[in-house]
């Protein structure tokens, strides 16, 4: 179980990193969809935990939402990508 925790929070952190650092260039709609459903498999998983957790992967899950989108400048976007790769890498510390 931890293991998979782990890895639900490498895999969006992962994705994020790459596009934040125009390593690989990822489409907008799937990494919504990846960083959302994973963001909403950590909050199932930390539901326990601490309310700050949670309160992040709210955070995360509301900006990045690909049914109702916020669209961002692309600065703006390169800055929530960062904040949500510290908020993945938080949850899969606390949850490992």
């Amino acid at each position: 179980m931890n293991l998979l925790v782990a890895v639900v929070a490498i895999v969006p952190a992962a994705l994020l990193f790459l596009d934040a650092a125009n390593l690989v260039r990822v489409d907008v709609g799937i990494l919504r969809w990846i960083v959302s459903g994973c963001a909403a498999l950590l909050f199932a998983a930390a539901r326990r935990y601490t309310p700050l957790l949670l309160l992040i992967l709210c955070g995360i899950l509301f900006l990045f939402n690909p049914l109702f989108p916020i669209h961002f400048t692309y600065v703006n976007f390169k800055v929530l990508e960062i904040v949500a790769i510290i908020g993945f890498a938080a949850a899969g510390l606390l949850l490992f």
